[in-house]
């Protein structure tokens, strides 16, 4: 890779193996993960909700339900999505 990936790198990596299930590369962008920063935290809930949100999907339920008790037990909490949607506009 070109660059020294970040947070934002390794977050769009676990999207992409959300996407296509890529079990062998989640476990790979995790480690890379933890080699990082000596363990998974790395000030955000980011890994462990796309990490729950993987094993989820590919039927792995004790893994996603050990990931939502991981976050409860470090007091992380699942940052909630917003939109905002712009109604009319008056030209001044």
């Amino acid at each position: 890779m070109p660059v020294k990936p970040n947070d934002a790198v390794w977050g769009a990596l676990l999207g992409a193996c959300r996407v296509y299930l890529e079990m062998d590369m989640v476990e790979q962008v995790m480690q890379e993960v933890v080699k990082v920063h000596g363990k998974m935290d790395s000030g955000d809930d980011l890994h462990y909700v796309l990490l729950s949100n993987i094993y989820a999907a590919s039927d792995r339920w004790e893994k996603a339900e050990k990931m939502r008790m991981s976050m409860t037990d470090k007091g992380f909490q699942k940052t909630p999505g917003r939109s905002a949607v712009m109604l009319g506009y008056t030209e001044q």
